[in-house]
């Protein structure tokens, strides 16, 4: 995992996650390589339109770890970390964790072309404004 993408986990990993963590998401966290926070860390909510036409509202998220990742279509680093993203994803999905794609400033056409070419099966939104960024 590069560097980009620990830090991004460990800037948005706790949105909503109650502290100390226990049982399942001490797990996750252990997995992960990371420690529970001592205090609560809440991101701010946000509600943005996602790829299939419908909304996702962070607050929705609440209590699970969630993954922020803020990108771009036109970002190299982002495309090469986007197949790490996937994987993480896909290995501890099942266990609660959630993968948060929120791209800025491009359209519904050229995110949907990037999330096909990748084969993402994560939540990708997009912040079209720059607001939630």
């Amino acid at each position: 995992m590069n560097g980009a993408v620990f830090l991004l986990l460990l800037l948005g990993l706790f949105a909503g996650l109650p502290a100390p963590a226990r049982g399942a998401d001490r797990d996750l966290l252990e997995a992960l390589g990371l420690q529970a926070p001592r205090t609560r860390v809440g991101a701010p909510d946000f509600t943005l339109p996602d790829l299939r036409g419908g909304t996702l509202r962070l607050r929705d998220l609440r209590g699970r770890i969630v993954v922020l990742n803020f990108w771009a279509t036109w970002c190299v680093p982002c495309r090469t970390e986007m197949p790490e993203m996937e994987r993480l994803h896909r290995a501890l999905g099942e266990r609660g964790l959630v993968v948060l794609a929120v791209n800025l400033l491009e359209g519904r056409r050229p995110v949907r072309g990037f999330v096909d070419e990748l084969k993402l099966t994560f939540p990708v939104v997009l912040d079209g404004d720059g607001q939630v960024a």
